[in-house]
């Protein structure tokens, strides 16, 4: 790539917005008519994160009284102002990219697929053609700075996404290495993070913002809000612009974990800081985490079979008073405590993250793995104890109604298991009759997850009326959702169990699920 300065973030049209065409990042602060962002789950993340840390950076508010004096509007134009006061720093080509290295020229020129998750390591077995690296050509400057951000938070790490990692380039003083981390936000197996969501784009931007004593709150930045990097960029892991980079929000929300540089042809990729992980009590405020200040921390990690709209309770598990310790998430508990100081009405919780593998200490994407995300809707009129109870009692009867859907699958097929007199089972869904017991329970068990697992789709649904339930003081309504609930619960029985033959009749009568009937409180 040649010193000519070229496309500025802040006029060309790079971030997606969800049904609509990509804006820039002055469109972001001065359109407040942008509903929400587009994209895969990791550039969501990326792109939450940019811009919460261009608000913070432009104006991060002493407490909840300066954030609601500041208000959304203020919020913007404090970001404009800050944003052309630094547009020199946000061209993403020429002397001095956007959070790039042109040192790092001295790297192997990479294709752009070791920027993406979804494309294999070299070594890898291509099977899908979305799997093939795209030709330097064909990727656009707007997707160059989408995955440069994704690369920086978000990178896999490991063989599976090789940098340089055994060699020196000065100016660079980083160490050898035998295995890349993964980037910040990932860790070794995927976290979940989870923002607020408003009306608008510009209101989510300030509803996640952060005040200065939230941050002293949480005892992990001992840098405090710290300096973006894009101001002062770190020139190797152990210089002092790095280190305060490593204990600053700065350094969660725009982590340098490679030294990247942008060109025609492709990239060139080292291993950048290392930054702390929970394991070291650093964590970003989009994370849940359980125990940070004890000797086991727990963080809350993306899974593929259990979407994260069932783990709201353990977002809002501060709302829960009689509890002495519970999942934390900064981001989530801080905003909507300000939520209800100003009665902001509708607004929602977005959720989303990657699952990644380990094999011998090599981080990978295995073929259980995925990115998840889902979105609920709440109101602040609903943030009370009383709805939070109902919520809870709602959640434990959904898992009871997907643990009974199971189990009644999967006895009806092992019932199909008894052997007859010569040791053989008699029939097996699917299977030849001469398959043994253990087989049989295999294949009643995969069966059985399958059921749960459209239970959990089809209940995804009908989950936001159920949320509107329980902010009704009449029984009925809740019982009413639940009733819809245990009603999918039946049918996903009935949709996996055959009823044709007598036998197949008698099973479906023994094993047909039997749910609690009582009303939530």
């Amino acid at each position: 790539m040649g010193e000519d300065q070229r496309y500025n973030l802040l006029d060309e049209h790079w971030i997606p917005i969800a049904h609509g065409e990509s804006v820039s990042l002055k469109d972001v602060f001065a359109k407040p008519g942008l509903r929400a962002l587009g994209g895969s789950v990791l550039e969501k993340i990326a792109l939450f994160k940019l811009l919460q840390a261009i608000a913070q950076a432009a104006c991060t508010p002493k407490n909840d009284e300066g954030w609601k004096t500041l208000g959304e509007e203020g919020m913007a134009r404090a970001c404009l102002e800050y944003l052309e006061t630094w547009r020199d720093a946000f061209w993403l080509y020429g002397p001095r990219p956007f959070l790039q290295y042109p040192a790092a020229i001295k790297a192997n020129c990479s294709s752009y697929g070791v920027l993406m998750s979804e494309i294999p390591s070299d070594n890898a077995t291509i099977l899908f053609q979305g799997q093939v690296p795209p030709p330097a050509k064909k990727v656009t400057d707007a997707l160059r700075a989408r995955l440069l951000l994704t690369s920086l938070s978000c990178s896999l790490g490991g063989g599976a996404k090789k940098t340089e990692k055994s060699k020196r380039f000065p100016p660079f003083d980083i160490e050898d290495r035998k295995t890349p981390k993964p980037g910040p936000a990932l860790c070794d197996n995927g976290i979940l993070h989870s923002f607020l969501t408003g009306i608008t784009l510009r209101q989510t931007v300030w509803c996640n913002l952060l005040t200065r004593e939230d941050i002293e709150s949480l005892q992990v930045y001992s840098e405090g809000v710290g300096v973006p990097p894009w101001e002062v960029m770190p020139q190797g892991e152990n210089d002092t612009v790095a280190q305060k980079l490593k204990n600053s929000l700065m350094g969660r929300l725009v982590p340098m974990s490679r030294f990247l540089l942008l060109g025609n042809d492709g990239v060139h990729c080292l291993e950048g800081l290392r930054h702390l992980d929970f394991k070291a009590r650093m964590i970003d405020p989009s994370m849940t985490s359980f125990g940070l200040n004890s000797n086991k921390v727990a963080m809350l990690k993306p899974e593929p079979a259990r979407r994260p709209w069932r783990s709201l309770t353990s977002l809002l598990g501060f709302l829960d008073s009689t509890k002495e310790a519970g999942w934390t998430c900064l981001q989530i508990e801080s905003g909507i405590r300000r939520l209800g100081m100003v009665r902001l009405g509708p607004f929602g919780i977005w959720s989303g993250g990657l699952k990644i593998s380990r094999k011998s200490g090599e981080p990978y994407m295995g073929v259980s793995d995925d990115a998840v995300e889902s979105e609920v809707m709440l109101n602040t009129d609903f943030l009370r104890r009383q709805w939070f109870d109902h919520l809870q009692l709602a959640m434990k009867k959904l898992d009871q109604m997907a643990f009974v859907c199971k189990e009644s699958v999967r006895k009806y097929f092992e019932s199909f298991c008894a052997n007859d007199a010569n040791g053989q089972t008699k029939h097996v869904k699917g299977q030849p009759k001469k398959k043994d017991k253990q087989a049989c329970q295999r294949n009643a068990a995969k069966l059985a997850e399958e059921a749960e697992w459209q239970f959990w789709e089809k209940a995804e649904q009908a989950f936001q009326q159920l949320i509107n339930a329980c902010a009704q003081d009449e029984p009925d309504s809740r019982e009413q959702a639940l009733h819809g609930l245990r009603d999918t619960a039946q049918a996903c029985y009935d949709a996996a169990c055959p009823q044709v033959t007598a036998r197949q009749l008698q099973l479906y009568a023994k094993h047909t699920p039997r749910f609690s009937k009582k009303a939530s409180a």
